[in-house]
């Protein structure tokens, strides 16, 4: 599914001629002004979540790293 959707972004949609663009087409204003602003990945991987254990206080309010949250009473 993900090759099919790159293949249809670079051979269909990237093809169109956009009226925002004044007439240009996408692919073509990506290869010229945005290319060359992209950075490259970083070299390790992004922590999507972090794990941990909260018990819940009288008020029930649990904290979330330095967010507290409510959550259902007893």
């Amino acid at each position: 599914m993900q090759t099919e959707a790159v293949t249809c972004a670079e051979q269909v949609v990237g093809r169109w001629q956009c009226r925002s663009l004044g007439g240009a087409v996408p692919r073509a204003v990506f290869s010229a002004v945005e290319a060359s602003s992209l950075l490259p990945l970083p070299p390790t991987l992004f922590t999507l979540a972090r794990w941990s254990t909260a018990t819940v206080g009288p008020e029930t309010r649990i904290k979330a790293g330095r967010t507290h949250c409510s959550v259902p009473g007893n």
